[in-house]
């Protein structure tokens, strides 16, 4: 199951891939449920980020980065990298755009990023907000937006995808 994992997420790195996708997300985050032991290394996951955030979509890039990473310890600085490019990446996006919203409102949620980067982002996005209010919508927010941060089940979300008529 490893080898046949980082395969399809290696076809990610042939520029204009139809593997640069929403299957080889599904993938990469089956591949993060074999266990601590066939985990990519933070190089690999690195190019990953970078090759999938020029061919598909920023949203899904990020969101399946920080899934993948979790906490864990070896991937603390690509996230961090990642964390710190939040203006840049959104500043590349089209404001009124349904990814810039999914990708705001999951960050909020999501559970392995500093409550000090939300706060800073927060006010960056809501100039005239208060402090207070700030920190009430951050208490306030709720754990899953779009992603499920915690608890994922990749065959839980393939059954629901599979369920869903396309228009």
């Amino acid at each position: 199951m490893d080898r046949a994992c980082r395969a399809v997420v290696d076809r990610n790195h042939v520029e204009n891939s139809v593997f640069a996708s929403t299957e080889a997300t599904y993938w990469l985050l089956l591949h993060a449920q074999l266990g601590r032991r066939y985990l990519l290394s933070p190089a690999r996951l690195s190019e990953y980020a970078k090759r999938s955030g020029v061919s598909g979509s920023e949203y899904s890039t990020i969101a399946t980065v920080l899934l993948y990473a979790e906490d864990r310890v070896r991937y603390a600085e690509l996230k961090k990298h990642l964390i710190d490019d939040v203006p840049n990446i959104l500043s590349r996006m089209h404001p009124l755009a349904a990814d810039t919203l999914m990708l705001k409102v999951d960050l909020l949620s999501c559970p392995y990023i500093d409550e000090a980067d939300k706060s800073a982002w927060m006010s960056d996005w809501f100039s005239g907000a208060t402090p207070g209010a700030i920190q009430k919508a951050l208490e306030c927010w709720p754990a899953s937006v779009f992603a499920e941060w915690k608890d994922f089940d990749l065959s839980l979300a393939l059954r629901a995808k599979q369920g869903r008529q396309v228009y």
